[in-house]
Order: C-alpha cells, then structure tokens, then sequence
C-alpha cells in the first residue's frame, strides 16, 4: 500500500515538473516578445525625438540640420530593417500583391520606390523571401 501512494506521488510530481517546464517556458517566449515590443517602442521613441530636434533645427536654420536629417534615415533604415528581419512575409498571403501595387502606383507616377528608404527595405524583403 505504501509502495502505491508513493508511485502516486511521484508521478504528481513528475507531471507537476512537466507542467511547470511548459509553462516556464511559455512564459519566457512571453517575455521574450514583450522586450522585443518595448525595445521598438523606445527607438521609435527616440526617432520621434530626434525628428523634433532636426525640425526645431530647420526652421531655425541650423546648418546641422541636413546632417541630423541625414543620420535618422540611416537610423531609420537600419532601424526597419531590424524589425522586418522577423517577420516571414510568406506566411502573409495578402503582402506581396499589396506592395506591389504600391509599387506599381508610384512607378505610374515616376516615383523610384528605391528612393522611399522604408518602401525599398520592404520590398527588398518581400522579392528576397
């Protein structure tokens, strides 16, 4: 009888074990996201700043102005990129034909899509993927 509850107990706690394993784990692919999250909303934070900044310069006329202008799109580039390098646009059916159109559209109005930093990192990854 003793040899019973004890292989009962230990297969509660085994089970308990796993469950706790599961769901550790689930929680720290949880908060794995959520640092992902607050590290995007703090640059876009940051860039949001440093726009004022560089428009608070312009209208001043700062001759620093064209240069900080210069470094947030490298910021924001890189910035973008490191966000899209997630994403799987695959797994989004309605992506590809979407961007484009967008594409399309500003090739019908003389626009280089490679010119729009933001618009050419997304559609380097749509054709890359």
């Amino acid at each position: 009888m003793t040899e019973t509850i004890m292989i009962i107990l230990t297969g509660v706690i085994e089970a308990s074990t796993s469950l706790y394993t599961i769901f550790s784990w689930k929680l720290w692919k949880t908060t794995q996201a959520s640092v992902e999250l607050s590290r995007y909303a703090g640059f876009a934070n940051l860039m949001i700043q440093i726009t004022k900044s560089v428009e608070e310069s312009k209208k001043q006329g700062s001759p620093q102005a064209q240069m900080n202008e210069q470094i947030i799109n490298i910021m924001w580039e890189v910035g973008y990129e490191t966000f899209l390098e997630d994403i799987n646009i695959k797994k989004i059916k309605q992506a590809k034909p979407q961007f484009e159109r967008i594409a399309e559209i500003l090739e019908a109005n003389n626009i280089n899509p490679d010119n729009i930093v933001w618009l050419r990192i997304l559609l380097n990854k749509i054709n890359n993927d």
